[in-house]
């Protein structure tokens, strides 16, 4: 898989905690760069589940990047995080307009 968003995370060079569902991929190893893992493992964490709320109610959180589900949404939006949304389908792309130009909270990606 070609995915450019590990890329761009490793080269901000911030700390991060990444949520992907066991389901996304077959081998977590042929879903990222080669070497990635390596390199971010001492400033990131991958992990399976989080408790997305308690995540995003701390204080360091800087930035929720989110497919822009109602339920992620509502908890970024409560919470003052900005967004960068990547809808996939769905109500998703409704969310998604509505942080970008009405509640002007988030950017997304092209």
């Amino acid at each position: 898989m070609n995915w450019p968003w590990p890329v761009g995370l490793e080269l901000s060079n911030r700390p991060f905690l990444w949520v992907v569902r066991p389901n996304i991929t077959i081998d977590m190893n042929d879903a990222f760069p080669v070497g990635f893992l390596d390199r971010f493992a001492t400033r990131g964490r991958i992990v399976s589940w989080a408790p997305q709320q308690k995540v995003l109610e701390h204080p360091s959180i800087a930035c929720f990047m989110s497919h822009c589900g109602w339920n992620s949404t509502m908890e970024g939006v409560s919470n003052g995080i900005p967004f960068l949304g990547w809808p996939y389908f769905a109500d998703q792309f409704h969310n998604e307009n509505f942080i970008w130009n009405v509640w002007r909270v988030g950017l997304g990606f092209n």
